[in-house]
C-alpha cells in the first residue's frame, strides 16, 4: 500500500467547503421522505465514509449530489454550483468537470483499452489526445498499472479493473470524488490495496471524497466517518 498522505482536523476544518446541502429532503412518489431535512458538509480535501442500513437513502444523497436527481426540497452546493438549480445540460458539464465516481462494479467500456478507459473524461470534456494520454498514463504509472495500458478490460483481473476505475475517477483532477462500495468486488488484500491508492491520490489532489461503505475497516482509514439513519446524519 503507498504511503498515506492524511490530514489533520485542524487543516481541514480550514478549508474552504466543498459540498454543501441545507435542509434537503427527497420523496418518491406518495411514500415517505427517503431523506428529510438533510444538512451535509464537507470540506475540500476531507475523506469522508458514508454508512447506513439498507434503504436509509446513502444511493438516493449520492445520486442528488451527483445531479443524477433533484431534491424536493433544500439546496445543494458543490465547490461553488449549485446543483439543484442546474438545467440537464449544465447538470452533465457539472458531473464532467466536477465529480468523478468509482462504483463497485467498475463500469470500464469493454472495447476500450486501460489507457483509453483512464482518458475519457479527458476527451468528454475537450482536453486534446495527446495531453489526455500522456495525464492518463502519468496516473496509470502512479496507481502501478501502465504495464497494462494496452489491455481491455477482460484481460485485466478485478484489481487491475479497480485501478483502471480509479484513474479515470481522478484524471481530470475533480472537486469531489463520489465512491460506491468502491472495494466489495475485491478480495481483501486487493481492496486494502485499491483503497490505499484512492486515499492517496484524493489528499495529493486535494480531491473531496465521500465514499458509501459497509466495511468498519474501511471507513476508519478515513478522515471522518457519517451515519446515515432515518433520522438524519450523525458523526460516527
Amino acid at each position: 500500500m503507498p504511503e498515506e498522505i492524511s490530514a489533520t482536523p485542524a487543516s481541514i476544518a480550514a478549508r474552504a467547503p466543498a459540498v454543501t446541502l441545507t435542509q434537503v429532503t427527497r420523496h418518491y412518489a406518495a411514500e415517505r421522505p427517503v431523506i428529510k431535512d438533510l444538512d451535509l458538509l464537507l470540506r475540500r480535501g476531507e475523506r469522508v465514509a458514508l454508512q447506513g442500513e439498507s434503504g436509509v437513502g446513502k444511493s438516493t444523497l449520492l445520486n442528488l449530489i451527483a445531479g443524477l436527481d433533484v431534491p424536493d426540497a433544500g439546496t445543494i452546493d458543490v465547490a461553488g454550483v449549485r446543483v439543484d438549480t442546474l438545467s440537464d445540460a449544465a447538470r452533465v458539464r457539472y458531473r464532467r468537470e466536477t465529480l468523478g465516481f468509482v462504483f463497485q462494479a467498475f463500469h470500464l467500456l469493454p472495447h476500450l483499452t486501460a489507457l483509453q478507459n483512464a482518458m475519457v473524461p479527458l476527451m468528454l470534456s475537450g482536453t486534446g489526445e495527446r495531453l489526455a494520454r500522456e495525464r492518463a498514463l502519468a496516473l496509470l504509472a502512479q496507481l502501478g498499472i501502465a504495464q497494462r495500458a494496452d489491455a481491455r478490460p477482460g484481460e485485466l483481473s478485478g484489481g487491475e479493473q479497480q485501478r483502471v476505475a480509479l484513474a479515470r475517477a481522478l484524471v481530470h483532477r475533480p472537486a469531489l470524488v463520489l465512491a460506491d462500495e468502491p472495494t466489495g468486488n475485491l478480495d481483501p488484500a486487493t481492496a486494502r490495496l485499491a483503497l490505499g491508492l484512492l486515499l492517496d491520490q484524493c489528499a495529493r489532489q486535494g480531491t473531496t471524497l465521500l465514499m458509501v461503505t459497509h466495511s468498519p475497516e474501511t471507513a476508519a482509514l478515513a478522515d471522518r466517518r457519517l451515519v446515515l439513519t432515518q433520522r438524519g446524519l450523525a458523526e460516527g
